[in-house]
């Protein structure tokens, strides 16, 4: 039970750390090699349950690394597999964990009705013994999802219920029993953008670029993106330079499509701008001091 917690923090780390091209391979070798067998092997009914649940968990990291490269189809394939894990472990926690998961996914694809409903059923489905991170997980994605489809109250509500839970949570070690503030901060103006609030938007991605964890490297690329084009949109030209400085330092190296599809749209975003000097010396490789 140690090695499969140990296994999903590490990997979750790594995502973040590096994308979701790193290790791929490695986890895959782990779930066929060990974690299958282990899942075949006798044992007590309390110790099958806690085993699949950290089977679903590593599984649902599985999907997001997937996801991260751009494999949307193997992702839902393993987002399905701990899906069922989790019903096997009797794990409803775990269960909307992962589907909020698949709403995230579905949103990005644009997919929106089915974002909606994964994330619905998730927060319908989640009892009062439930963390207060994986509430606040839930509830900041449903925020989001509901603004895309144009509720803004209950988006708004959503917001606010995740802020709540947020507040009751003590952070931890462990990632499926944390929800940091710069992820929330992150959703918050994922919603607000969605809702036409860009200066609100803006503020709350600055809040989320200034608590993320240095070695989510990922986290922050993408949250530097994200302003920068809503910077650039604003006509903050030279502040979106500035954004676009640190999102190109934050992205180096990342094995992220998410990232690199940030970076191209990003250099398309600014073409308009190319008179502009500081973004001129951009486009050429340099800072302008």
């Amino acid at each position: 039970m140690a090695t499969l917690k140990t296994a999903a923090m590490w990997f979750a780390q790594g995502l973040d750390r590096h994308g979701g091209g790193h290790a791929q391979s490695t986890l895959s070798a782990f779930l066929a090699d060990d974690v299958v067998p282990w899942l075949n092997r006798p044992a007590d009914a309390d110790v099958r349950k806690r085993l699949h649940t950290e089977a679903a968990r590593l599984v649902f990291v599985r999907a997001r690394l997937y996801s991260d490269s751009g494999f949307h189809g193997a992702a839902q394939h393993y987002y399905a597999a701990a899906l069922r894990l989790a019903q096997e472990a009797d794990d409803i926690c775990t269960w909307a964990m992962i589907l909020r998961g698949m709403s995230s996914q579905s949103l990005s694809l644009n997919h929106q009705r089915s974002a909606l409903a994964y994330c619905e059923n998730a927060h319908a489905a989640l009892p009062s013994t439930c963390s207060t991170a994986i509430r606040s997980f839930i509830a900041a994605q449903l925020a989001v999802v509901r603004a895309a489809s144009g509720e803004r109250r209950p988006a708004l509500q959503a917001l606010d219920d995740a802020s709540e839970f947020s507040t009751e949570h003590h952070p931890s070690e462990d990632p499926f029993d944390t929800y940091s503030v710069a992820a929330l901060a992150f959703q918050r103006a994922q919603a607000l953008r969605l809702l036409g609030d860009t200066k609100a938007a803006i503020d709350a991605l600055f809040v989320s670029s200034q608590h993320r964890n240095p070695d989510d490297r990922r986290g922050l690329a993408l949250t530097h993106a994200a302003r920068t084009k809503l910077l650039l949109r604003a006509g903050h030209v030279e502040e979106a330079c500035s954004s676009w400085q640190a999102f190109r330092i934050s992205a180096a190296g990342l094995q992220s499509t998410e990232a690199s599809k940030a970076r191209a749209e990003l250099r398309r975003e600014f073409v308009p701008y190319r008179a502009n000097s500081t973004v001129a010396a951009l486009f050429a490789g340099r800072r302008k001091p």
